[in-house]
C-alpha cells in the first residue's frame, strides 16, 4: 500500500479551524496568540539569545558550500550542475541562506525567489526573505474524509494572506516560494524553532533581572521619610512630598517649617548576587538551547582544554545537522527548479539532479601533521613539492642557504666538492692481506662466542642475572680455536716481516 494515510487532515488530535492548519506550539498557544510567531522576534533581542543564534548561523554561512553531479562521467549531469552552480553563485546565495536559517528560532522560515531571463537562461536573481505571518497553510480541498480509503494526498497548501484576502489568504504560484522548516514534528507544515524552548529561560531571566536593579535601587539609596505635624493642609503636605521626590537627584530641598525629613536606609544580611546568579544560570540554559553546551561562550570554573574540544565538537555536530536539512530544503526545491526551467525534460533521462552541500568537515591540525612530517623526515622521508603545497597552501619554495663567507685563497665550490670526494682506496700491502684472511678464517670462532653470550642475555630477565652468568660464561669460552687462529697469524706475521727485513723493503 503505497499512498500515506496518517495524513495530518484524518488525525484526530489536531484542530482545525475550518480547513487552516494552527501552529502547535505551546507557548504560541499559550502564551503569543495574538503574536503569534512574532513573539519570538523579542526573544532574538535578549543579548545572549542574539549572539549564540548569530553563531550558529556563522557556523554554516562561514562553511564552503558545493554543487555536485548527480550521476559521474555523464555529461548530461555534468552541465546540469554547471548550470546550478552559476545560478546560485548569481543569486546573493548567502545572504539567502541566512534567511531560511531564521527557521532556527521560528521553526519555519519563507523566502520569495525572484526569477530573471539572462540570455536564454531563467535564473534566481535573489531570495528575498518573507515574515512567516503573511502566510497560512490550509488542508486541500475534500480533506476532511470519513474513510481511510478516502484519505488525502499529504498536501499543505500555502496561501499568501493580502488586503484582498486576509483571512483565507490566496494561492501562490508554483516554483515562487522556498519553504524551509526546522523541527518539524510529525510533518506539521509549521515546524517547531528553537524559540519555544527560550522563551522561559529569557521570561525568567527578564524578571530576575527586573527584580535586582528594584533591589539595587532599595539598597542603594536611602528612602526619604518626611514628618509633618497633624493639622498640615493638603498643599503642604504636596510641598513635602515633592521635597522628597526630589531629594534622589536635587543636591539641597526646601521643605516647609515645622516639617522633618528623614532618610533611611535598608539594611540585609548576606551577599546581594541572587539575582545575578539567576541571570548567568538563565544564560547558560540559552548557549544549552543554541548550541548544546556551554564552554565555547562561558569557560566556567571546571573549564579544560579537553573538555572544550569536547563542547566544540557538540557544536560541530548541530552545523552538520542544520547543513543537512538546508541542503535537501534547497535540493528539493530551489535546485529542481532552475534545472527544469533551463534543462526541459531533464527529469525523463532518469539521472538525478544535482545536490548542493555544505563542507563541515572539521579542519585538520596543521601542527600535528608538521610534527609527523617532521619525524618521517628523520626517518629518511622528504615530501614533494606538490604534497607541501597541497597542505600548506601555495608560497613555499625550497630552502637554499648561501654559502658561508669563506678565507681568502680558498678554491672554487667545484673544487671543495672534489676535495670531500671519497678517494680511491689506496693499494693493500702484505699486513692488509693477513688481517683479511683471519678475518675470514676466525669467523666461525668468533660467531660460537657471541651465540654463547646471546644464549645468556634471552635466558636472564635481569641485569643482575646477565651479570652472573657472564662471570660463569668467560672461564668456558670458547676460545680455543680462535687462540689457535690467532697464533697462526702472529706467526705468519712475524714471518712475512723478517722476510721484508731481508728484502731491504
Amino acid at each position: 500500500m503505497a499512498r500515506e494515510v496518517a495524513t495530518i487532515g484524518t488525525d484526530p488530535n489536531r484542530w482545525h479551524y475550518g480547513d487552516k492548519i494552527a501552529i502547535e506550539d505551546p507557548i504560541i498557544q499559550s502564551r503569543g496568540q495574538a503574536k503569534r510567531l512574532a513573539l519570538y522576534d523579542e526573544l532574538e533581542r535578549d543579548p545572549q539569545v542574539g549572539c549564540e543564534l548569530g553563531k550558529r548561523r556563522m557556523a554554516l554561512l562561514g562553511r564552503e558550500w558545493a554543487v555536485h553531479a548527480g550521476a559521474e562521467n555523464d555529461s548530461r549531469a555534468e552541465q546540469a550542475r554547471d548550470l546550478v552552480e552559476r545560478a546560485l553563485k548569481g543569486s546573493k546565495f548567502n545572504q539567502a541562506v541566512e534567511k531560511l536559517l531564521d527557521a532556527l528560532l521560528k521553526g519555519v522560515a519563507v523566502a520569495e525567489v525572484m526569477w530573471v531571463i539572462r540570455g536564454r537562461e531563467i535564473m534566481p536573481a535573489e531570495l528575498r526573505g518573507r515574515d512567516p505571518l503573511r502566510f497560512e497553510f490550509r488542508l486541500p480541498p475534500a480533506t476532511m474524509p470519513t474513510r481511510l480509503q478516502d484519505a488525502p494526498p499529504p498536501v499543505a497548501d500555502l496561501r499568501l494572506l493580502t488586503k484582498v484576502s486576509p483571512s483565507i489568504g490566496e494561492a501562490v504560484p508554483p516554483r515562487k516560494f522556498v519553504l524551509h522548516r526546522f523541527g518539524s514534528k510529525y510533518e506539521h507544515p509549521w515546524g517547531l524553532g528553537l524559540g519555544s524552548r527560550l522563551f522561559w529561560p529569557v521570561f525568567f531571566k527578564r524578571q530576575g533581572i527586573g527584580f535586582w536593579l528594584s533591589g539595587l535601587e532599595k539598597f542603594g539609596q536611602p528612602t526619604a521619610l518626611g514628618r509633618y505635624p497633624n493639622g498640615t493642609s493638603e498643599p503642604d503636605q504636596a510641598k513635602l512630598l515633592a521635597a522628597l521626590q526630589a531629594i534622589a537627584s536635587e543636591a539641597g530641598v526646601a521643605i516647609p517649617e515645622g516639617m522633618a525629613v528623614e532618610l533611611l536606609e535598608a539594611k540585609r544580611n548576606g551577599t546581594f548576587d541572587g539575582y545575578e546568579k539567576l541571570a548567568r544560570y538563565m544564560d547558560e540554559d540559552i548557549s544549552k538551547v543554541v548550541l548544546g553546551q556551554t564552554l565555547t561562550t562561558s569557560q566556567g570554573s571546571s573549564g579544560s582544554r579537553a573538555l572544550g574540544q569536547v563542547h566544540n565538537e557538540v557544536r560541530l555536530e548541530l552545523t552538520k545537522g542544520d547543513a543537512d536539512l538546508l541542503s535537501d530544503t534547497l535540493n528539493g526545491s530551489l535546485v529542481r527548479w532552475i534545472v527544469d526551467f533551463n534543462l526541459p525534460g531533464y527529469a525523463a533521462l532518469g539521472i538525478p539532479y544535482p545536490a548542493v552541500w555544505w563542507d563541515v568537515s572539521e579542519p585538520e591540525d596543521l601542527v600535528a601533521r608538521a610534527e609527523r612530517d617532521t619525524k618521517l623526515k628523520g626517518l629518511g622521508y622528504k615530501p614533494t613539492p606538490e604534497y607541501i603545497e597541497g597542505t600548506y597552501g601555495e608560497g613555499w619554495v625550497p630552502d637554499q642557504a648561501p654559502p658561508p663567507d669563506l678565507p681568502p685563497g680558498t678554491p672554487p665550490a667545484t673544487d671543495i666538492a672534489a676535495l670531500f670526494a671519497e678517494a680511491p682506496a689506496p693499494p693493500k700491502d702484505a699486513a692488509d692481506e693477513l688481517t683479511d684472511q683471519l678475518d675470514a678464517v676466525a669467523g666461525d670462532a668468533q660467531d660460537a662466542m657471541i651465540a654463547a653470550l646471546r644464549q645468556v642475555v634471552e635466558k636472564a630477565s635481569t641485569l643482575t642475572e646477565i651479570r652472573d652468568a657472564l662471570v660463569r660464561l668467560v672461564p668456558n669460552m670458547p676460545t680455543e680455536q680462535l687462540a689457535q687462529l690467532m697464533g697462526q697469524a702472529l706467526s705468519v706475521a712475524s714471518l712475512a716481516g723478517r722476510s721484508d727485513l731481508v728484502d731491504g723493503v
